[in-house]
């Protein structure tokens, strides 16, 4: 099983703003990282606390899944601006024939505090 430090690329860019006007460039980015390179599973989902929450969801679920990488995407102070642009990928990915594990939005989490991010963990 892939460990957080060797699955999470903390170099990779991840964006911030509003989430309209980043989600033409996520798009493009979640293509790059998945589908461009045929990753066989992927998830899109959402974290508080920054890369520590993304840390515990790795280890909570993506690790026991066979998952091997993480890309924070997008990270912002708004909990509404993640959650909605969580569904707008997932839908896209959906809708685009992308390998997409979770096909609904919301892990039925509490709030918790920001940073929230926007991440896509997957495998080849």
């Amino acid at each position: 099983m892939t460990d957080f430090n060797t699955a999470i690329k903390s170099k990779a860019e991840t964006l911030t703003g509003h989430y309209q006007q980043v989600y033409e460039k996520l798009k493009d980015k979640i293509y790059d990282y998945t589908k461009r390179k045929g990753a066989k599973h992927m998830w899109i989902g959402i974290a508080s606390r920054g890369l520590e929450g993304c840390r515990e969801r790795w280890n909570d679920k993506y690790k026991d899944l066979g998952m091997t990488k993480m890309r924070a995407l997008y990270q912002t102070s708004s909990d509404d601006y993640r959650k909605r642009l969580e569904a707008l990928l997932i839908d896209w990915c959906a809708k685009h024939g992308y390998p997409i594990d979770n096909v609904v939005a919301g892990g039925g989490g509490g709030q918790g505090t920001p940073p929230y991010v926007v991440y896509v963990a997957f495998s080849y």
